[in-house]
């Protein structure tokens, strides 16, 4: 009887226990075509098959200060996405006053593979018609904790050889933010051909991954730029997926490992 009483306790004490919250990923499509047959066509959705949540954001050249949704469609208020841009070819500095220019289907010219249809990754935002353009946005609102960054940055409506460099990084404050002095920074080198790297998602080739760690009000910062000796000078943002990496609330299911099964009844 004493240990179908503390069984009963034990349970007792399990139904007091806060069930654990898994955050869900932010999904942003940059562009004006809605992501629909092709939800999970995407970067992370290949590095977590298990992964299946679907809704985009879908974002043109227009803030979004009044919340957006996670991926499970859930709404919050509290995260807002200010876009921004350089207006010429020196700057650094992410004018979140600077409205970007271009919004386009794109894919005139890669547009087979993971670019096929309405892709997260073939439509994107920009600025400017020639010179080096940086465009970004910072991102308000995530609660704390360690984040994985995966960005589409290309012209899909290029097949000449180009780079995109992406830069990425957390702010305590909001405002404008200077590109070269972000932590995080790597580019894509894509390699000419209206084939090339389209086959599948594969890490370096066609996307980047950064992992940021955001405090309680921080800022997450991103700006993407091409290359200002090379032929695509301007800087393409396609997507961005933000998914949060802490590890699962491990207290829960150590009390539960620590019941005994003992002679046919459980013991603590």
């Amino acid at each position: 009887m004493r240990n179908l009483a503390n069984l009963s306790l034990c349970l007792s004490c399990l139904s007091l226990i806060p069930a654990v919250s898994y955050s869900q990923a932010v999904l942003l499509d940059f562009g004006p075509t809605t992501v629909s047959t092709a939800g999970t066509n995407s970067p992370y959705h290949t590095v977590n098959p298990l992964f299946t949540d679907s809704a985009w954001n879908t974002i043109g050249t227009s803030d979004q200060l009044n919340g957006l949704i996670w991926s499970d469609g859930t709404s919050d208020s509290a995260l807002s996405l200010d876009l921004g841009a350089t207006t010429n070819s020196t700057a650094t500095v992410i004018g979140l006053s600077n409205v970007p220019s271009g919004s386009n289907a794109l894919g005139s010219q890669i547009n087979t593979d993971v670019y096929a249809g309405d892709a997260a990754g073939t439509d994107a935002i920009y600025t400017g018609s020639s010179g080096t353009r940086y465009v970004g946005f910072q991102l308000g609102g995530l609660p704390a904790g360690t984040y994985d960054v995966y960005v589409n940055a290309r012209n899909t409506n290029t097949n000449t050889a180009n780079l995109q460099h992406v830069s990425v990084g957390v702010s305590s404050v909001s405002g404008d933010f200077d590109a070269a002095t972000l932590e995080g920074t790597n580019v894509l080198d894509y390699e000419a051909g209206s084939t090339a790297a389209t086959e599948a998602w594969v890490e370096s080739e066609n996307y980047l991954v950064f992992t940021v760690t955001v405090a309680t009000g921080d800022y997450l910062n991103l700006a993407v730029v091409g290359d200002p000796a090379g032929t695509q000078t301007r800087g393409f943002l396609n997507s961005v997926q933000i998914v949060p990496t802490e590890a699962p609330n491990e207290g829960t299911i150590f009390f539960i490992s620590s019941l005994n099964y003992q002679s046919g009844s459980l013991s603590l």
